[in-house]
């Protein structure tokens, strides 16, 4: 009797998970591996062109380096101050929240850059959904992982870029902005180098092909608890949820990944 009620109960969910199985079996091996071979080709190619990391996932910017000279003289500029963020939007019918990192860098002649960190799954069984950034002159500037990942959503997929239009979290309509509730973990000189850190451990997550999960982790809120506890003093980062964002409704947060395998 048991076995007919739970018969009754799982049979939708078989039923409509039957065919994405099928098309995982069936259609994986001639249609995804092609793609995904082409993107991987791709990615190795505009990387070696531009003496980048092997994965072109993050690209720690030359001006985030350096937080600027300081001094007490009257014509010294005044050094470049970062601030580092946690950002977290809703998303699937607003029930989770994806969180990011966010660096906002002014410089010594008050330039504002702000440059974000973001990570998420590669594909849903045979389709790609890893975001196809471009640059300005429409060139792409992220690839997936060259690994296999999880049997459904692949490898985690990093991305760091600067936040404007096109950019994976950038809202489509700036009005939605207000919807991004974010959280200041620090803001100073010294968080420049913070925010290099950020970048350079967000590339070893992916350079680790680690399996996404999106209900318990690892995940994107996985990747960037794991940069900010890896980059920022412990005490900086032990509650930097952002106001709405309970941790219940953040799967994977508080998960650290290990990346020791391949960036040690």
């Amino acid at each position: 009797m048991l076995v007919c009620v739970a018969i009754s109960v799982f049979r939708p969910y078989v039923l409509l998970g039957f065919p994405f199985l099928l098309l995982f079996v069936v259609g994986y091996l001639p249609v995804g591996l092609p793609s995904l071979r082409q993107a991987w080709a791709r990615r190795s190619q505009v990387a070696a062109q531009d003496g980048l990391f092997k994965s072109n996932a993050a690209r720690p910017d030359p001006t985030v380096v350096d937080p600027g000279p300081g001094g007490d003289g009257d014509n010294e500029p005044p050094p470049a101050t970062c601030t580092i963020e946690v950002c977290c939007k809703l998303i699937v019918f607003d029930q989770a929240w994806h969180c990011f990192t966010k660096c906002t860098k002014i410089d010594e002649k008050g330039r504002v850059s702000v440059r974000v960190c973001r990570g998420g799954p590669t594909r849903f069984t045979i389709f790609p959904i890893w975001p196809k950034v471009k640059d300005e002159n429409g060139n792409p500037r992220n690839f997936p992982p060259d690994c296999f990942g999880d049997p459904i959503w692949g490898p985690i997929d990093i991305y760091c870029g600067p936040y404007r239009r096109g950019h994976p979290d950038y809202p489509g309509d700036p009005d939605d902005l207000e919807a991004i509730s974010c959280n200041v973990i620090v803001s100073d000189s010294q968080a420049c180098l913070e925010c290099q850190c950020l970048e350079v451990v967000m590339q070893c997550i992916e350079e680790c092909c680690i399996p996404y999960d999106p209900l318990f982790g690892p995940n994107s809120n996985s990747a960037a608890y794991t940069a900010l506890a890896t980059c920022l003093p412990l005490l900086e980062v032990v509650v930097f949820l952002p106001p709405g964002a309970p941790l219940l409704d953040t799967p994977g947060w508080g998960e650290l990944i290990d990346i020791s395998a391949c960036c040690p």
